[in-house]
């Protein structure tokens, strides 16, 4: 649900976390794509999304989040980047929700989603 990282102050919320977060406040995320970029040629692959979070027909909350295939996570991978499109689709969705939970249920006083932070 959380982790922690050495050197990072706060505990990282985790999908599982924000997922169980949404259950326990009556939230629905809805995903609304912002942008993509789709570059076959030069092997870029970009999503920005809004997730927003919803309760009984309103809005409650929203967050963003982005992904892109030019992350250092993906330089080193076995698989050609072609094949990890879905995963940085599926990553970009996935930041949107923790921020989405992070700024709808107060939650940022207790955890980060940056490593950074």
């Amino acid at each position: 649900d959380y982790g922690t990282v050495p050197g990072i102050k706060k505990p990282i919320l985790m999908k599982p976390g924000a997922e169980k977060l949404c259950r326990l406040f009556g939230l629905r995320p809805a995903y609304k794509l912002i942008d993509s970029i789709t570059d076959f040629d030069k092997g870029l692959f970009h999503y920005h999304y809004s997730c927003s979070l919803v309760r009984q027909g309103e809005m409650v909350g929203n967050g963003e989040g982005c992904c892109n295939s030019k992350e250092k996570q993906y330089e080193k991978q076995k698989y050609k980047i072609y094949d990890l499109t879905n995963t940085i689709c599926k990553i970009a969705q996935k930041r949107a929700l923790v921020a989405a939970v992070l700024n709808s249920c107060g939650a940022s006083q207790l955890f980060t989603q940056d490593l950074e932070a």
